[in-house]
């Protein structure tokens, strides 16, 4: 169910870079889209977080798991998905790249408020505090990082997530905008 989850996200994303992109989107493919993402991610809430056997979820989102954190966790997935699929839409189809470096940074940053939302600030185990993304982002428990350290650590991540999204959707984006045609025009008028 979590790979469901993620697939439609990373689906929502594709969608919503397009809109963000001024690419023609289907009315009816954003509502497909919302009409089945909504039961995934309750699914995905009441099967991962809910009727979960372990806490190892739980106890990384805020409130013990409760809706919001879920809510909150999916739409910076869905941001990060975004701005992953922007690069690979310019990349692909050579658009300028500083409009897609600005929505891009405007995504990450949405994703970075969503995952502070979502996660837990304050876990309190074998004696220590810290917070879900310094036990994320952290070589161990012993050496936890802050300030300065997990904010370099959380945008490299960040950033390594929607580099690799990019680089998977990178071929498909490329053959489905006609992206090698234009090319070979380029290279038949040189």
């Amino acid at each position: 169910v979590l790979f469901a989850a993620l697939s439609s996200l990373l689906t929502g994303g594709a969608l919503l870079a397009r809109v963000v992109s001024r690419q023609a989107v289907q009315r009816t493919a954003a509502v497909a889209w919302l009409g089945s993402v909504l039961p995934v991610l309750v699914l995905a809430h009441l099967v991962s977080v809910t009727f979960a056997s372990t806490d190892n979820l739980t106890e990384l989102m805020t409130g013990g798991g409760s809706l919001v954190s879920s809510t909150a966790l999916s739409g910076a997935v869905l941001f990060v998905s975004a701005g992953a699929s922007l690069v690979a839409f310019t990349a692909a189809t050579r658009v300028a790249w500083s409009r897609t470096l600005a929505w891009t940074l405007v995504m990450m940053i949405l994703a970075a408020v969503l995952a502070g939302v979502g996660f837990e600030q304050h876990i309190i185990k074998y004696g220590e505090h810290y917070s879900a993304l310094q036990f994320l982002l952290s070589s161990d428990r012993a050496h936890v990082v802050s300030g300065t350290a997990l904010a370099v650590r959380m945008a490299v991540a960040g950033m390594s997530v929607v580099l690799g999204v990019a680089l998977l959707q990178y071929p498909f984006v490329r053959a489905t905008t006609g992206a090698h045609d234009t090319d070979a025009g380029t290279h038949a008028a040189a």
